[in-house]
């Protein structure tokens, strides 16, 4: 089982995004944000922040 990456970063969803493009431009897994969200489905409502687990180099570069 992967375990959950030790940082995290604020994710507000905007209108045309999908847990797979967000997952994607973060370079995270879909399942991770399902848990660390407690997501019930895939359905994301617009607007919703989410809280995204990164690696640290993903977590470096996201935060420069």
């Amino acid at each position: 089982k992967k375990s959950i990456k030790p940082h995290l970063i604020s994710h507000y969803v905007s209108l045309g995004e999908t847990l797979e493009s967000i997952a994607k431009l973060y370079r995270t897994d879909i399942d991770e944000i399902i848990i660390s969200n407690h997501l019930e489905d895939n359905f994301l409502e617009l607007d919703s922040l989410l809280v995204i687990p990164v690696s640290k180099k993903t977590f470096d570069e996201m935060s420069k």
